[in-house]
C-alpha cells in the first residue's frame, strides 16, 4: 500500500529517446544517508529549488534516507511541507535529467534504525578524522563490487559520543567501511555531492 503524499520510485518519468526508443531504466545501487543541511544553504529561499535533491538525482542516486541524530540541525517530519517538497522536486529533477526511476525521498530515522535498514547493504561510514581503518574510495574499486551500497554522512555538528562509538565498532567488526574522502573536513552536501559523483563511477 502506498503512503499517503509519497510517490513510486518506480514511476516511469523520462521521455523516449528522439529515434523513439525508450530509455533504460536508470537502476542505481546506491542511496545516501544524510543529516539535513542547514536550511539557509539548504535552499537559499523558500521558492527556490533545492540543489541537495537535484544533485542527488542527477548523480543518479537511488534515495536520499534523512538522519535524525543527537545533533542534526534540521528534523523534518511526515507530514511536513519539508518532506513534501523534496519529493516534488525529486520528480521535477528525474524530469529534467532523463532518468525513469524516481529518486526516493525517505522520513528520518536514528542512527540504529538506519543501519538495521541497510540490511546487507555494504555501509560506507563518512567520516573526516583519520583512524587506523580508514580507506578511500579508490581502493574499494579493487574488491568487488556490492549489490548495493548506502554512504552514511553524518551531521554539521558531528557523530555524539554514543553514535561515534557505535559505528567505530562496527568498523572494527567489519560491519562498515570507514572511508575518509579528503584530508578537509567538508559540509554535508559537499560530501554528499562529492561521494554520490564516486560511487556513480565507481559502481
Amino acid at each position: 500500500t502506498q503512503t499517503p503524499g509519497r510517490i513510486p520510485p518506480c514511476l516511469d518519468l523520462a521521455p523516449p529517446l528522439p529515434d523513439g526508443r525508450p530509455r533504460q531504466p536508470c537502476r542505481s545501487r546506491h542511496q545516501r544517508v544524510a543529516a539535513v543541511p542547514d536550511g539557509e544553504r539548504f535552499s537559499p529561499r523558500p521558492e527556490a529549488p533545492s540543489p541537495f535533491v537535484e544533485q542527488a538525482s542527477q548523480l543518479n542516486v537511488a534515495a536520499i534516507q534523512w538522519l535524525d541524530v543527537a545533533r542534526s540541525v534540521v528534523k523534518p517530519r511526515e507530514g511536513g511541507g519539508k518532506l513534501a517538497k523534496w519529493r516534488r522536486l525529486a520528480v521535477e529533477s528525474a524530469k529534467q535529467c532523463g532518468r525513469s526511476w524516481l529518486l526516493d525521498i525517505r522520513e528520518p530515522l536514528d542512527l540504529p534504525q538506519t543501519l538495521a535498514a541497510a540490511g546487507g547493504d555494504r555501509i560506507l561510514w563518512l567520516e573526516p578524522r583519520e583512524g587506523p581503518a580508514a580507506r578511500s574510495l579508490a581502493s574499494l574499486a579493487h574488491e568487488d563490487r556490492p549489490a548495493e551500497v548506502t554512504a552514511l554522512i553524518g551531521p554539521e555538528g558531528g557523530w555524539s559520543t554514543r553514535e561515534f562509538d557505535l559505528l567505530e565498532g562496527l568498523a572494527d567488526a567489519g560491519g562498515v567501511v570507514r572511508v575518509r574522502l579528503t584530508p578537509t573536513v567538508l559540509r554535508i552536501e559537499t560530501a554528499c555531492a562529492a561521494v554520490a559523483a564516486l560511487l556513480t563511477s565507481l559502481l
